[in-house]
């Protein structure tokens, strides 16, 4: 099995679960490609309080953004992972930006979303379908204080796999 982990992280908090779930999954025999969306210009802190990234996130749905690695859509993968920090209820403006772009591209893709709360993954994945036209499989939720806490982490994970598992009609 073939996966794809798309992300972009503004904190560093979605790019230490990217790194987390990487290693996870290929601990379990998948094989797994990382990337990173890099908006082509960063937001600065305060980040809630910058005007760029309020009317990129909320009017525009985007900016421009490269991808690192470049190749993402060159390789064939059974899934793609795309993981972004939660912005005003929303994906963050460079992953919105990236499924505009790429998501009807991606075959089967899982959102994987990383926020302070608990988020409603309906409400992201309404929004999702709305903008891009493309319904993901399913929204998963990770909280910043899972990601801290590794036994909580590692029951996250864990149900990853097993999501991505049968989503993929594979059985272990």
């Amino acid at each position: 099995m073939k996966l794809a982990i798309v992300y972009y992280s503004r904190t560093g908090n979605t790019e230490n679960l990217v790194k987390m779930s990487s290693e996870y999954l290929k601990s379990r025999g998948i094989e797994v490609n990382v990337y990173k969306v890099k908006p082509l210009k960063e937001y600065s802190p305060p980040l809630h309080l910058n005007p760029r990234l309020i009317i990129d996130t909320l009017i525009k749905k985007g900016t421009n953004i490269l991808l690192e690695p470049r190749d993402l859509l060159n390789e064939k993968y059974d899934m793609v992972i795309v993981a972004s920090p939660i912005w005003f209820n929303r994906l963050s403006s460079p992953i919105q930006e990236l499924l505009k772009k790429y998501g009807s591209m991606f075959g089967r893709f899982v959102i994987l979303i990383v926020s302070q709360l608990k988020i409603n993954c309906n409400t992201i994945l309404k929004k999702v379908v709305e903008q891009i036209h493309v319904e993901p499989m399913l929204c998963i939720n990770i909280t910043v204080s899972e990601i801290r806490d590794k036994t909580m982490l590692m029951q996250r994970l864990e149900e990853l796999v097993s999501i991505v598992n049968k989503a993929l009609g594979i059985l272990r």
